[in-house]
């Protein structure tokens, strides 16, 4: 009898061995995928391997041995290994059954925090929210307080609201000033007052990092900051300084040619032009065929164009950037410059002969050069006047009158000069197609703006909304529209647009949805939206969905909303993408549509609504799909008949080239 205590001891003993010999070798695969992940030079594919290995052993945990002690351990391991493959909906779920399961672990913080971790990465900003305020609420969570505080920062900067990141970072640094992450901190801390333009601030802010932290690249990041920011706020003396002071340390030797590219930008802009032409052709001589040898070459190139207007000197220059690095970013704006330079050498011949028909044409495409390309609205600004007074029956004079009036409003800060010029036109040349945008021009007035602000935010955030995907800034500005104009009709219909947004958009928590359109219900009980909240929450039958389209009298109207049969979704509202960008004009040469070979058994046709770029030559440079036709093969010739599409650059603003316009193709079978 005695032996059968000891038989059953070992059995036990061998069982307990078993589950822990398992949740050790999984850890230990975890702690290596960890480390791999935090090398500088990394190995993805055994990082993969080693997380993978990793869950499945403490899989087995789960599986074989429940009732064991590790099976707290062992789901958040699996959790963490889960976040780091980001597989976050299979890590949400193991971080839940560990808290559900085990709610006195002392696990339990952690995670809270990663369960927040993955609720930022899933978009469910409220629910990640609530886990880091539980962590930052619990006097048992000390030691995770630090990361909640940053997941916070974090998230605040992710969602551009500045004044809360400021907040939490500073939080962070007042109670963990000696944590290795608080010269990061202090960084981002800079990074905030630069994204607000508070560069004061930001140059004091990038000139603490080195308190923080003794990160030599992150030093440097800082100072480099710091040193671009005193050129920002015309502190030249002092950024040159900071550059010296970067060059003098050895530690950062291979970051010699882009501190000594600053230093030779310094120089020029504090106005010592020659030594920026020394330090420059320095660089070249010391760096040949690298980027930043490239880059010298390309502002000498600007130096002798814009600076000492040495057209044929900055040409040499430009031709050099572009055999240093071919290929490079660098190269290919030298090119730009390049061709630029020979085009306003045959504008300025053609003009230099006779003067013809074609004179007007080619003074026009001067100015637009000037003023596009160029950068020199002042020259711009003398071409089209040249222009008006040589040629005053030109059909290009009211268009470069509005250009004028354009440049003396946007460039030069000239209103009344502005004004002038759109009087001009009205009085000139009154049934011209300039004439309208004069008037219109002319006619703004500050209170007639105001009261179309509601209108104008809602158009914008639609914008972002619909057609940009920019979900979290557009629901800021519904907001926006409700705290600062309640008493609008805007203000009813940006509250359903948003609890809509949520339902559709945001993919929130169905109670994060319901609270949203229960919110409809309660401050807008007798409007158009009212009813569909109520079918919402459950209280009463379904009316027919309201979409947030847009239209003048402040509600939605379902049957509004186009219906055609050549889009793939019905319920596109092509008027209100047509109300987003401006129709360009009739194109001069359409781009061929290629049929696609895999539906020409079935002959369908299909339309394809694009936004495209126009560049100032008339060529489209960018064409993004809006609304499909629901088959991809046919989207991509849309596509490409867009892009090879070329309009008359006379035809459109000089303030329109590289903008978005609205643009549709029809693609048909061949007969």
């Amino acid at each position: 009898m005695k032996k059968f205590p000891i038989i059953l001891a070992v059995i036990l003993f061998s069982f307990t061995c078993a589950y822990y010999n398992a949740f050790y070798l999984a850890q230990k695969n975890f702690e290596k995928a960890e480390e791999n992940r935090k090398k500088s030079q990394s190995n993805p594919q055994l990082q993969a391997t080693l997380y993978t290995d990793a869950i499945r052993r403490a899989s087995k945990i789960l599986e074989f041995y429940p009732k064991s002690k590790w099976v707290d351990d062992a789901l958040l391991l699996i959790g963490k290994a889960y976040y780091h493959q980001a597989e976050f909906t299979k890590s949400e779920r193991k971080f839940q059954e560990l808290i559900a399961n085990f709610p006195k672990s002392d696990l339990i913080f952690e995670a809270y925090l990663f369960l927040g971790l993955c609720q930022v990465r899933l978009n469910n900003r409220l629910e990640a929210r609530e886990a880091f305020n539980l962590i930052l609420d619990s006097p048992k969570s000390k030691n995770l307080r630090s990361e909640a505080i940053l997941a916070l920062a974090e998230m605040a900067l992710d969602e551009k609201d500045y004044s809360s990141a400021l907040s939490f970072y500073q939080q962070f640094l007042t109670a963990y000033k000696k944590n290795p992450k608080a010269g990061e901190c202090q960084f981002k801390i800079a990074e905030v007052y630069e994204n607000q333009k508070n560069y004061n601030e930001a140059l004091k802010s990038y000139g603490q990092v080195k308190n923080y932290t003794s990160d030599g690249d992150l030093i440097y990041l800082a100072n480099f900051k710091a040193g671009e920011i005193s050129y920002s706020l015309k502190n030249y003396s002092q950024g040159l300084e900071i550059f010296a002071l970067l060059l003098k340390e050895k530690r950062y030797f291979d970051r010699e040619a882009q501190i000594k590219l600053k230093l030779a930008e310094g120089y020029n802009l504090s106005g010592q032009e020659e030594k920026a032409i020394q330090a420059y052709q320095e660089i070249n001589t010391a760096y040949p065929k690298t980027e930043a040898a490239a880059q010298a070459f390309y502002q000498l190139g600007l130096i002798y164009q814009n600076q000492k207007e040495d057209l044929k000197t900055a040409k040499e220059f430009y031709a050099k950037a572009k055999d240093e690095k071919p290929g490079s970013e660098v190269a290919n704006l030298a090119l730009q410059k390049s061709a630029d330079i020979s085009k306003l050498e045959e504008y300025q011949k053609s003009l230099s002969s006779e003067e013809t028909e074609e004179s007007a044409k080619t003074r026009f495409l001067l100015a637009e050069l000037y003023l596009t390309q160029m950068n020199k609205p002042e020259s711009a600004l003398a071409e089209y006047r040249s222009l008006v007074e040589s040629d005053p029956n030109s059909e290009y004079t009211p268009k470069a009158l509005l250009a004028m009036a354009w440049i003396c409003h946007n460039r030069l800060g000239d209103t009344l000069g502005s004004k002038k010029i759109c009087e001009e036109i009205l009085e000139k040349y009154p049934n011209s197609d300039y004439a309208k945008s004069a008037k219109k021009f002319l006619n703004i007035q500050p209170e007639i703006l105001a009261l179309d602000m509601p209108e104008i935010l809602y158009l914008q955030a639609e914008s972002l909304l619909l057609i940009h995907n920019q979900i979290d800034t557009a629901l800021s500005i519904y907001r926006e529209i409700m705290e600062k104009y309640p008493n609008s009709g805007w203000a009813a219909k940006s509250l359903y647009a948003l609890a809509w947004a949520k339902e559709n958009f945001e993919l929130a928590p169905d109670s994060e949805v319901l609270l949203a359109y229960q919110e409809v219900l309660d401050k807008y009980p007798d409007s158009k939206y009212a009813p569909i909240a109520e079918a919402k929450l459950g209280k009463k039958k379904t009316p027919a969905p309201l979409a947030p389209t847009v239209d003048t009298s402040g509600s939605p109207k379902p049957d509004s909303i186009p219906k055609d049969s050549l889009v793939a979704n019905p319920m596109v509202d092509i008027e209100q993408l047509r109300k987003q960008f401006p129709i360009p004009p009739l194109p001069k040469i359409k781009g061929p549509i290629v049929y696609p070979i895999t539906l020409l058994d079935q002959k369908i046709t299909g339309r394809v609504g694009m936004k495209i770029m126009i560049d100032f030559l008339g060529a489209v440079r960018e064409a993004v799909v809006l609304y499909t036709s629901g088959y991809p093969d046919m989207d991509k010739a849309a596509q490409d008949a867009a892009l090879k599409t070329l309009f008359d650059p006379l035809m459109i603003a000089p303030e329109q080239y590289n903008s978005w316009f609205f643009y549709e193709v029809l693609v048909s079978p061949p007969p």
